[in-house]
């Protein structure tokens, strides 16, 4: 049987580690807490210039695209350029305007 000075002495040994482990999340969710308070805070001025910057930019790249012959010389595939129109409806006054201007 286990004496008494034994099972207090188990009794403590098992709170000492439990402090610890109470202390050790306390520090880790400090941490998180003080991480998130300064990215959303205190440096948020540098963040939202960041993503401001980062918007995304459309570049139009033309493709470079050959003539293909077939073997005796004659032209099988010819570059022909093509236009697309996109018009957004809500920004038209008068339709008939608009497309005796396009024509």
């Amino acid at each position: 049987m286990i004496d008494l000075n034994e099972r207090y002495a188990e009794k403590k040994s098992f709170f000492n580690r439990l402090v610890v482990v109470y202390v050790f999340f306390g520090f880790v969710f400090s941490f998180f807490l003080y991480q998130t308070y300064s990215l959303q805070v205190s440096e948020y001025k540098d963040y939202e210039t960041a993503a401001i910057a980062n918007k995304t930019k459309e570049v139009l790249v033309q493709p470079v695209r050959g003539i293909i012959y077939d073997r005796s010389g004659k032209i099988i595939v010819n570059n022909v350029p093509t236009y697309d129109l996109i018009v957004k409806a809500s920004l038209i006054k008068s339709i008939d305007a608009f497309l005796s201007d396009l024509s």
